[in-house]
């Protein structure tokens, strides 16, 4: 069984009507309290108690600051014995402050109760925590998801901005998802954590930074019309796509059938395999015409194109 954590009290007598209650509320908690009427009996040697088997013996040394303890040489003497104690790495300091009192020098970079500001119950409460060095900080929570999404392909640096984007290319990527709307991109991050506000933030900075682009509704409300092609294909790049080596094999199949009508390409989605022609088309290797049925035409292919396609 662990012995019980020893304290001495340092104090002026005129302060005992703190110091009484104090070290009886301590002793209730577990707390060997070391006052001197207490352990003193009649006859002993003030001077060997107090310094030999009170000082010497505790691990805690409480000193009660008062505008009368601190010009008591006693105190003085004692508080001295205390300091070398800490010094030495014997004990533990704990200032308690009773009224408007300078504190000694030797205490100043020490953190001190005070009574007037926190009274005696709260005092006791904060000196056991040091005295037994209890952590009195709230216990950590679970992180955000957006923290520990981990499993989250890595589009964007910033943990919401990942989250919101990676949403908005899932909603994308539905060949039915003509336009996203702002309550459709928060549904699909509502077990996120990450708030409407912060939603809407994201997309503000990604409509700036020309990812995409969005329609704004009188009531406030938005659809998201156009995701940037080099938006999305660095995005898909980023979940393992093999954007550079499937673009090719489709300028591939283009140059070797110049006139052909496209709507998917090696098994990708329709949304995939636009941006992937539009990209060629944005490097001037072909030119396209997009028809209702979604099939793209390809109506022109560059010398550029035939000349990558025998590089390669």
């Amino acid at each position: 069984m662990t012995s019980a954590p020893k304290a001495f009290i340092s104090h002026a007598t005129e302060d005992k009507g703190f110091v009484i209650p104090f070290a009886t509320m301590l002793r209730e908690k577990g707390v060997e309290a070391w006052v001197d009427q207490w352990e003193i009996k009649a006859g002993e040697s003030l001077v060997d108690r107090i310094f030999e088997s009170g000082i010497k013996e505790a691990s805690v040394f409480i000193v009660v600051l008062s505008s009368t303890s601190v010009t008591k040489p006693w105190v003085r003497d004692e508080l001295d014995a205390g300091v070398m104690r800490r010094i030495s790495g014997q004990a533990k300091v704990i200032p308690i402050v009773l009224d408007d009192v300078e504190v000694p020098v030797s205490l100043r970079h020490t953190l001190y109760l005070s009574v007037p500001e926190n009274g005696l119950d709260k005092v006791v409460e904060k000196a056991l925590q040091s005295i037994f060095e209890l952590d009195s900080r709230p216990p950590l929570g679970v992180p955000p998801v957006y923290a520990t999404a981990t499993s989250l392909p890595r589009v964007l640096p910033d943990p919401i901005d990942n989250i919101v984007f990676n949403a908005i290319i899932d909603l994308h990527l539905h060949d039915s998802a003509t336009a996203i709307s702002d309550r459709s991109l928060l549904q699909r991050i509502d077990e996120t954590e990450v708030s409407a506000d912060a939603m809407n933030e994201s997309v503000e900075i990604f409509e700036s930074e020309g990812r995409l682009e969005r329609q704004k509704m009188l009531s406030g409300n938005w659809f998201i019309t156009r995701i940037a092609t080099s938006s999305l294909l660095a995005a898909l790049a980023s979940r393992g796509l093999d954007v550079k080596g499937l673009q090719m094999r489709l300028l591939a199949a283009i140059v070797n059938n110049p006139r052909q009508a496209i709507t998917s390409f090696e098994d990708e989605s329709q949304v995939v395999t636009r941006a992937l022609i539009d990209s060629l088309e944005s490097q001037g290797l072909v030119k396209t015409q997009m028809v209702l049925s979604g099939q793209v035409h390809i109506v022109g292919v560059s010398a550029e194109a035939t000349r990558r396609v025998r590089r390669a």
